[in-house]
């Protein structure tokens, strides 16, 4: 399962993956939601899709939540971006 910070996002993985994802809806939240989907899914694999803020924001909440649930990171590259930005640019899948 995904679980990334806004719902455009999470449309987009979805759309992109097939996958189940959850919307955290802001980074601060992400750790929360990652918790509440361990427990309710306790043998899945979380992957935290976070953004790639300048700020260093998005990345730093991505780690903590997946430290905090045993779950994996996925962060673009590309600096000031997230991944609705990168499957939403022209020419992308």
């Amino acid at each position: 399962m995904l679980i990334c910070e806004g719902w455009a996002t999470g449309a987009s993985l979805h759309e992109e993956l097939g996958v189940f994802v959850m919307v955290a809806m802001d980074a601060g939240n992400l750790a929360p939601v990652a918790q509440a989907a361990r427990r309710l899914f306790p043998d899945a694999e979380i992957i935290i899709a976070g953004d790639n803020d300048e700020s260093g924001t998005g990345q730093a909440a991505a780690q903590n939540a997946a430290l905090a649930v045993g779950g994996k990171v996925l962060i673009p590259q590309q600096s000031g971006v997230d991944w609705n930005d990168i499957l939403t640019m022209e020419g992308a899948a």
